[in-house]
């Protein structure tokens, strides 16, 4: 256990003083609402602890990145407040919350038991007949119908900004009728939530849920599907037309043979299911084909006697205590168990409380999940055991923790909680591993997102994973070379961010012949994205002519526009590209590129003199959407992409007006030291943003406001270690967006770390040069444990030993036969009064060679 991080878990509740100083990490903008994932990597279920300190389960498409399924501990009739949370280790996620009230204390530990049958869960046929591709995205009783229909309606299959896809076997070439479900309980009004439905060989149908302006009210589609390709399956598809919410769902499905006659009344009735061939309840597939039980503990001891503790289930599913076993069952399953027994079981209106013994002290609970294979759990475990196996599973995990050490424990305690959450949010999804950006509402694939999950997997030296995530990405590409998950969206970025994310691959693994093996992918997305850009020349009167096509630009700014993402996108595309191509020698292909680049980058440049405006302090800026003359958007709104251009692409001389102006612009008017309306919440922050912004800092050698940004994006995280996507500052309320636990953030954190460390620029590697003042204090060590950079594997550690000497040493990195060479930044430790051992003055910078190891030894003067 490292003690000094129960001294920063400490200072969450007592830093009054703390929180005065900039650059300490206390919390102090921490969300009033988030969640952090507990389990373990590619596992089939994303259980999160709340900072209720309830367990959390069953997320669907509305209310976003709320858990439908709460469970939690209490005393009936007393409120208990929050007083802190906290991971002791945070490499280990065994979450600590500490409550309070006129009735006492409870310390409470949450924390998921190490499966015995934990295994990579791939996708296969749930039931030996269907088959659902794209992930298991899906809840219980997401709609409240009424007790008279079909109880398949009350479950959802929900696809994240992607269709939902089932297959279902059927003899070849064979006609079937074929039904679909759906009850919307969330969207208030017609129209905000469109569904496409598809069903090989039959003509597709469009269904408003809300059409009637009733929540949930179950409709049926009926369709004669047909084995059209003769390949044994029937696929069903659901989407989402462009311009309603992307998130679509389906709760149940039936097959019947032809000749049977059924009306939509029977189906919704339930009346015909016993007709069909086949009747699916779309949706708990992921739990009730688990591969393998997932359990979860909560553990509580309480400081007084005298109380009567509950354990509280907030669900719209249907809980019954069996009076046997003790056992509290969910849809015939075990699903809650306690020591000691419980008294009771009551419920009202989605509230459920499980009453123990009065005078209770110490209670332990298991949560079971896994349908049919919980059959055989009816008993406690010894959980203080189980923690214990928990503990050494995490210290074993093939986690690559221990990469980058840094002075500092606030910091240190969000790098380490966040490289753990990164693979954590991982899953395999139709067989092949993907990072993803959240546990909920994000629990998918996006393909921005995973350029930064999987650069920081990189950066921290995890190269196998990086290239098996990379080989799931490559399915996504299509014959005409784009990349595209996030259909039917237009989102023109993706297909210049995967080129971008192969050649950012192979420049830091050096692994030329992976990239030739690749080349065609490359290739192929560069003569799309050509092919693109020249589709725009028709027509000069069109605003994005000699750009992009209209697209969708996410990140704020919603619906299809003429907007620049896709441009900067592809210039950064294209720049690595022709990197790439140099390096392999492909000098055709890169003066080809080169010509295309150049002739984009002078019709952006164009482009952005006709948009440019100015905010309400001066500065001048482009907005993301071309030629707007919105007088209420606000000018931060969407920057990420331009900050991005520069902060990844490199796109820019440091000294150009548009950055410096564009930089300058999103300082001003800062709210707890970032900008605000920059995403999708009015009025709110966006603190993964700002690590991109910071990065953008260091680039820029604004240090001093990357040092602030670093602390600032920190000071935004949970107690717990991890960020929601958006929150509101705390002056304007409480509200939150996007997902919790957010992996995307944590990825975003790891990189902007890294690089205040060591920052690759042109043909030097930056060592110390972003790294925060306060860092350079006695007994501080800052350390690069072997991770790969652009100039090849460093190893880097500065020690200040004591109050008066230190020593810097840095590995012999190759260079890959560039100029230049390390450059060690050593004005801060000059202005604290070191020298060299011998006497020497130091310099502001040490310049060092490729291919030899530096040592460096300090004195105090």
């Amino acid at each position: 256990m490292r003690l000094y991080l129960l001294t920063l878990a400490s200072s969450v509740i007592s830093c009054s003083a703390a929180s005065q100083l900039q650059n300490t990490i206390d919390f102090r903008y921490s969300p009033a609402y988030s969640f952090s994932v507990i389990g373990f990597p590619d596992d089939w279920e994303k259980t999160v602890v709340t900072t209720k300190g309830t367990l959390g389960y069953n997320f669907g498409p509305g209310p976003y990145s709320k858990p439908l399924t709460e469970v939690g501990i209490g005393v009936e009739g007393v409120e208990f407040r929050v007083q802190r949370q906290y991971f002791s280790d945070p490499r280990i996620p065994v979450a600590v919350t500490e409550f309070t009230s006129r009735a006492g204390t409870i310390r409470q530990e949450t924390f998921a038991l190490v499966s015995l049958y934990m295994t990579n869960a791939g996708n296969t046929f749930l039931n030996g007949r269907v088959r659902r591709l794209d992930g298991l995205n899906g809840t219980f009783a997401w709609a409240q119908t009424s007790g008279s229909n079909d109880p398949a309606f009350r479950n959802i299959a929900w696809g994240v900004n992607r269709p939902i896809r089932y297959r279902v076997k059927v003899p070849t070439s064979s006609q079937k009728i074929v039904a679909l479900g759906f009850a919307e309980p969330y969207k208030p009004r017609p129209g905000m939530r469109m569904l496409e439905t598809h069903v090989e060989g039959a003509e597709p149908q469009l269904l408003d849920p809300m059409k009637d302006k009733i929540q949930n009210q179950p409709y049926v589609l009926l369709f004669s599907g047909r084995d059209i390709d003769n390949d044994g399956m029937l696929d069903i598809e659901i989407r989402a037309t462009e311009k309603s919410d992307p998130n679509v769902f389906l709760n149940a499905l039936w097959v019947f043979p032809t000749e049977v006659t059924v009306t939509v009344d029977q189906i919704i009735s339930g009346d015909a299911s016993p007709k069909a061939e086949l009747y699916y309840d779309c949706g708990p597939e992921g739990e009730m084909y688990a591969p393998y039980p997932r359990i979860d503990a909560l553990r509580a001891l309480f400081a007084s006697d005298t109380v009567s503790p509950v354990l509280f289930i907030n669900s719209h599913r249907s809980f019954v205590l069996d009076e046997n076993s003790g056992v509290v069952t969910a849809d015939g399953y075990p699903f809650l168990i306690t020591k000691p027994r419980p008294v009771a079981l009551t419920s009202s209106a989605g509230h459920y409380l499980l009453h123990l013994p009065k005078g209770t002290i110490n209670i332990d609970a298991i949560v079971v999940r896994g349908g049919s294979k919980t059959r055989s759990i009816s008993s406690m475990p010894d959980l203080e055991a189980e923690k214990t196996l928990a503990i050494e599973y995490w210290r074993r995990a093939t986690v690559p923790q221990g990469k980058i050490v840094v002075p500092d424990s606030g910091i240190q305690y969000l790098l380490d909680a966040n490289i753990r959450n990164l693979y954590q949010i991982r899953e395999f999804v139709d067989g092949h591993l993907q990072f993803q950006p959240g546990p909920s509402v994000y629990r998918g694939l996006w393909m921005h997102d995973a350029v930064w999950h999987i650069e920081a997997a990189l950066m921290l030296g995890d190269t196998a994973i990086a290239k098996r995530a990379i080989d799931n990405i490559l399915r996504y590409q299509q014959p005409d070379g784009r990349l595209r998950i996030m259909a039917p969206i237009d989102m023109q970025a993706e297909t210049p961010v995967f080129v971008y994310l192969l050649c950012r691959y192979a420049q830091l693994t050096k692994d030329t012949a992976w990239l030739d093996q690749h080349w065609k992918h490359i290739v192929d997305g560069i003569a799309w994205l050509e092919q693109q850009r020249n589709s725009t020349l028709g027509d000069s009167t069109q605003v994005y002519a000699g750009l992009m096509p209209p697209g969708f630009a996410d990140g704020g700014l919603g619906g299809k526009n003429a907007e620049y993402s896709g441009v900067f996108a592809g210039l950064i595309g294209l720049k690595m590209a022709i990197r790439s191509a140099h390096w392999l020698g492909k000098e055709e292909e890169a003066s080809s590129w080169q010509r295309f680049y150049d002739e984009f980058l002078m019709t952006f440049l164009r482009a952005a003199k006709r948009d440019m405006r100015k905010d309400a302090y001066g500065n001048r800026y482009l907005p993301l959407k071309m030629a707007d003359t919105s007088s209420t958007t606000p000018p931060h709104r969407a920057q990420w992409a331009f900050i991005q251009l520069q902060s990844q692409g490199h796109i820019f001389d440091i000294h150009d007006s548009l950055v410096v102006n564009t930089f300058r612009m999103l300082q001003t008017g800062a709210l707890e030291g970032l900008a605000p309306n920059v995403g999708w919440l009015e009025g709110g922050v966006w603190p993964f943003f700002s690590s991109i912004h910071g990065m953008g800092d260091l680039w820029q050698r604004d240090y001093a406001h990357a040092a602030s940004l670093l602390y600032a994006v920190g000071n935004h995280a949970s107690t717990l270690g991890t960020w929601v996507e958006e929150q509101l500052p705390r002056a304007v309320g409480t509200g939150t967006s996007g997902d919790a636990s957010n992996a995307t953030a944590s990825s975003l954190y790891i990189a902007f770390v890294r690089k205040c460390i060591a920052l690759e620029r042109d043909s030097t590697l930056d060592l110390l040069a972003g790294v925060p003042e306060q860092w350079f204090k006695p007994n501080a060590i800052i350390a690069l444990n072997d991770v790969p950079t652009e100039f090849g594997q460093l190893s880097f550690r500065m020690h200040i030993d004591g109050d008066n000497s230190a020593t810097i040493d840095v590995s012999s990195v190759r260079g890959n036969g560039t100029a230049g060479g390390p450059k060690i930044f050593l004005q801060k430790l000059k202005q604290l009064g070191f020298i060299n051992a011998n006497g020497s003055p130091l310099p502001e910078i040490y310049n060092g060679q490729w291919g030899k190891q530096i040592r460096l030894s300090l004195i105090k003067k």
